[in-house]
């Protein structure tokens, strides 16, 4: 919702005219416009996070025994969180919101990764570790 050019001119004059019945009517259509960046934030927010949600996992190793866990976090960081965008009060508060929910997934992702070793016996340049079989060899 935008004011046209000339009821932004009409609703100034009556600012500067003092008409109480217009600045009503300003803080009214002034709220209707905050509630509804709100709402937009809001239904964006609730379609982001679980596209971010979905980016991350594809770009993972799925292998990991963990796996199923990770998954059950970040479903119930989205879940949690798409709650929390509905009582935000404006676009401000769900931006944030949202920016922490994926801060949240992302510590989840990086303790999964923690959990995903290089092959057994090698180090991650895949040269055998000191004490392993083929360095024993000989």
């Amino acid at each position: 919702m935008h004011l046209s050019e000339q009821d932004r001119t009409k609703y100034e004059k009556e600012i500067k005219n003092g008409d109480q019945t217009s600045l009503d009517q300003l803080r009214a259509l002034f709220t209707k416009l905050q509630d509804q960046q709100a709402q937009e934030a809001i239904d964006k927010a609730k379609i982001a996070l679980p596209s971010y949600m979905s980016t991350r996992l594809e770009e993972l190793d799925q292998s990991g025994f963990t796996f199923s866990t990770l998954l059950k976090h970040l479903m119930e960081v989205v879940k949690e969180y798409s709650k929390l965008f509905d009582d935000a009060p404006n676009r401000k508060s769900v931006e944030e919101l949202e920016k922490k929910a994926r801060e949240i997934m992302d510590g989840y992702i990086t303790e999964y990764q923690k959990t995903l070793t290089p092959g057994l016996g090698t180090t991650d340049e895949g040269a055998p570790q000191p004490g392993s079989q083929a360095s024993q060899a000989g």
